[in-house]
């Protein structure tokens, strides 16, 4: 397989972040500020073939309901976006 003909690392995916609803609004500013988001979102664009890291990374690799805010203060906005880009699953994604 030549590298141009890789679909899922030659795809970008934009994840929308934002701070987590069930922050203050106080605290929820204070995310705002640490992910320089705008509007309540920030957008952080990553290779389809790697998304799997960046949801891990970032700690958006489980449901936002499954831990505590203060733990993980953001969540992904565009999940249902995200996971069927292009009409199919995300690779690898949970």
């Amino acid at each position: 397989m030549r590298a141009e003909d890789d679909i899922d690392w030659n795809t970008l995916v934009t994840l929308e972040i934002g701070p987590h609803p069930a922050l203050s609004e106080a605290q929820a500013r204070v995310i705002a500020l640490d992910y320089a988001m705008s509007e309540g979102k920030a957008k952080i664009k990553v290779r389809r073939a790697l998304l799997y890291y960046a949801l891990r990374r970032l700690g958006l690799d489980t449901d936002s309901g499954a831990r505590d805010p203060y733990d993980q203060q953001i969540v992904l906005l565009n999940k249902e976006e995200v996971f069927m880009q292009g009409g199919r699953p995300a690779p690898l994604c949970i």
